[in-house]
Formats: structure tokens, C-alpha cells, sequence
């Protein structure tokens, strides 16, 4: 399997809760493909969340999309940058390609 440690794991839920976590979190997100209404809520929607559960929860965007990730390029999403994009369609704040991840060199 190319990706052994994840493929077939079960899935992570989201579940509301009172109480923030005990630990920070450190949540990357990308874009894959081409552009589509919504990227930018999905990203304030997770920034949101995770600021509510822990002010120290940080969001990180990789940029462009699978190849930031392979190449190490990433940005902390902040209020700040995340400001002019709320309800605004497209990707534009940390951008989408369309990369594939195929080999073990590239996931590692």
C-alpha cells in the first residue's frame, strides 16, 4: 500500500464538546484540483472551529495545493490573512494544483 500507516484507518469525527482540548493541534489543510465555490469557507470554517476549541490550535495551509506539501511550502492561516477571503469563493488564499502523490519519496 502506498500510504501504510493511514490507508484503512478509520475515519476522524468532529464531534461538538464543552470543554477546549488539553493539547494544541496542528491541522494542515490543501486544495487538490481545480477551483471550486467554497475553498475559502472550508478553510474559515476549520480555522473557526479550531480557534474555539483552542486559542492555541493552529491552521496550516499548504500552498499550492499537494505540491506545497511535498515541497515543504506552507503559511499559518491567521484571522489576519484569512480576513479578506471569508465568503469569497475560489483558492485563492493558499491555492490548489493538481499533483498527484504517487511514489513513497514524495509522501515521505
Amino acid at each position: 500500500s502506498l500510504f501504510p500507516l493511514t490507508f484503512g484507518q478509520a475515519a476522524v469525527r468532529i464531534v461538538p464538546g464543552e470543554a477546549p482540548s488539553s493539547k494544541p493541534l496542528r491541522v494542515g489543510v490543501l486544495f487538490s484540483g481545480g477551483p471550486a465555490p467554497g475553498g475559502h469557507n472550508v478553510i474559515a470554517g476549520l480555522y473557526d472551529y479550531l480557534s474555539k476549541r483552542n486559542p492555541m490550535n493552529k491552521l496550516i495551509g499548504f500552498t499550492p495545493g499537494p505540491k506545497g506539501l511535498i515541497q515543504g511550502k506552507h503559511m499559518e492561516i491567521d484571522a489576519e490573512k484569512l480576513a479578506p477571503f471569508r465568503n469569497f469563493g475560489g483558492f485563492h488564499l493558499i491555492g490548489s494544483d493538481r499533483t498527484k502523490i504517487e511514489t513513497d519519496e514524495q509522501f515521505a
